[in-house]
């Protein structure tokens, strides 16, 4: 299961999306998914074999990864990122995140006085933001 989260700019287009799973995963099932990821980005999967390989005991020493892809769209620039969140349980140190931002023309900045709509499909959500964060 993945947690996600938008962002939305002022003229209402998305300015990203990212995910990041609560799952615990021990380094072979980290190892696994990461490597279909950066198949899947074109990227080479034995970087991040090596990577996973090469720190046992990622709470002392975590991982510095963050491959990232780049599209050049009409709208804009996507990137395409993910990478790992060190969990503190030395059996199954690794959560996956996934992150797709775009880098848009900005227009000028205006503050928004009335409450982001959800897109159209997903009314049913609520877009306030979570009462429990700060």
């Amino acid at each position: 299961m993945a947690e996600w989260q938008l962002s939305i700019q002022q003229d209402d287009k998305l300015a990203d999306i990212s995910a990041h799973m609560n799952t615990l995963l021990t380094p072979a099932e980290a190892k696994k998914i990461a490597m279909e990821l950066s198949a899947a980005m074109g990227l080479d999967p034995q970087e991040v074999s090596n990577l996973i390989d090469t720190h046992p005991n990622p709470q002392q020493n975590p991982p510095r990864y963050a491959p990232k892809k780049k599209i050049l769209g009409a709208d804009g620039i996507i990137r395409i990122t993910y990478g790992f969140n060190i969990a503190p349980i030395p059996e199954k140190p690794y959560q996956i995140y996934v992150a797709i931002s775009w880098e848009r023309k900005r227009n000028k900045i205006r503050f928004r006085h009335e409450p982001i709509r959800p897109p159209p499909g997903y009314e049913y959500l609520s877009m306030a933001p979570d009462p429990n964060e700060r």
